[in-house]
């Protein structure tokens, strides 16, 4: 059983508080080691990594919003990327709505 990595996006002044409970059903599901394969270019670990500020949050957003998956290289079975892709566009998602809130990241891993 691989990692699910569960996201939650919280007011920047929350970033060093106790780890919030992921939002109910957001996570990538067990998409990440393709996502982190596809997204190694990206300025910050928007997969394995652990907390992010909203300046961080920001930057990932702008590069995730000028990386359409198209873009992205992969030679995933048509099945695979059709799952893969359904969770990077709703990562692309969370991460702008996140970066519009002005909010911090926490990726809790399960």
């Amino acid at each position: 059983m691989g990692v699910i990595n569960a996201y939650v996006s919280v007011p920047a002044d929350w970033l060093d508080a106790e780890t919030p409970e992921p939002e109910p059903g957001f996570d990538i599901d067990k998409a990440g080691d393709e996502l982190a394969d596809l997204l190694a270019d990206a300025p910050f670990d928007i997969i394995d990594g652990d907390r992010l500020t909203a300046a961080e949050v920001r930057a990932s957003a702008d590069y995730l919003a000028a990386t359409p998956w198209e873009s992205l290289a992969h030679d995933l079975p048509d099945d695979e990327a059709d799952y893969v892709r359904d969770h990077y566009e709703r990562l692309r998602a969370f991460f702008a709505h996140a970066a519009e809130s002005g909010h911090a990241v926490v990726i809790v891993q399960s």
